[in-house]
């Protein structure tokens, strides 16, 4: 007998912030190319006016699958069931997590997502897939310099119109971020205490396993579209008839699912490899 089990809780906290969306095997994702237009103001009684071009793009995005499995004997099943089957499904639900992460940040688009960290308006290769967009070097995470980071987020990559971008998402290798995130965006406080993650404008850090060694990713996270066959957390399964001689239990993880970016500008691919520490400014007055 095979038993399906829900792992919402084994997702990585980026697919909290992602646009999961419900979907069949094959998607024909259908984006405005043309972005919001504004309709006109005229008085009561008169004709409309406005035209709106429409333009519209097709993007084929077939899904594909995320899988692992692993055994394990029927005899230590026997002596300690509960805690032998809890260690199998966390052992495969992690390997999920980090799948599925490792897709959304940094995936090449063969046979598995596009990445944020890619540039799908080039071309894909078939042995290698979708280039990693050319970094953005960036020292230190002044007003001036984050603001123009943010800027480049605020133009829609389809369409050229300028958009609001009330939030920004930042994505880090937990290596690089205590190295060089962390000490660039803490400060010390007149008050002796130190506080964490300040920076110039709304920003959730998240520390991914995807992410390029000396690399971070700047972003709108809800520019990032995964459309998914199974539940949001995948299925898990398991069966005692594959390796039934052998007395083996056989659990198998799998996830249906394929996403990329809205725009290619939705995502920014920085370099902070030469990242400064935050110092504070003292300014001093002549009496």
């Amino acid at each position: 007998e095979i038993y399906t089990l829900s792992l919402h809780d084994a997702l990585p906290i980026l697919a909290y912030l992602i646009n999961f969306t419900k979907t069949g095997a094959a998607i024909k994702w259908v984006l405005n190319a043309q972005g919001a237009q504004a309709a006109t103001w005229n008085e009561l009684n008169t004709p409309i006016t406005k035209d709106l071009a429409g333009a519209i793009q097709i993007v084929d995005m077939v899904q594909c699958k995320l899988s692992a499995y692993m055994f394990t004997t029927e005899d230590m099943l026997a002596l300690g069931p509960q805690w032998v089957d809890r260690y199998v499904r966390a052992v495969l639900a992690d390997s999920m997590s980090a799948g599925l992460e490792t897709g959304m940040v940094d995936g090449n688009g063969l046979k598995c997502p596009i990445g944020m960290t890619r540039n799908f308006a080039g071309s894909l290769d078939p042995s290698t897939g979708y280039a990693r967009k050319s970094a953005v070097s960036v020292l230190t995470f002044d007003p001036t310099t984050y603001g123009n980071l943010v800027s480049t987020l605020a133009t829609d990559g389809n369409t050229n119109r300028q958009r609001a971008v009330p939030r920004v998402l930042l994505v880090v290798n937990p290596i690089d971020y205590f190295t060089k995130v962390m000490p660039a965006t803490t400060v010390l406080t007149p008050m002796g205490t130190y506080v964490g993650n300040v920076l110039p404008y709304p920003t959730d850090i998240v520390q991914s396993v995807g992410v390029p060694s000396g690399h971070a990713v700047l972003g709108i996270a809800s520019k990032y579209f995964m459309g998914v066959g199974t539940g949001r957390g995948g299925k898990l399964e398991y069966s005692d008839d594959y390796k039934f001689v052998e007395d083996l239990r056989t659990y198998k993880i799998k996830f249906y699912g394929m996403g990329r970016p809205y725009d290619i500008n939705a995502f920014l691919y920085l370099d902070i490899s030469n990242l400064t520490p935050v110092f504070p400014t003292l300014n001093t007055l002549n009496p």
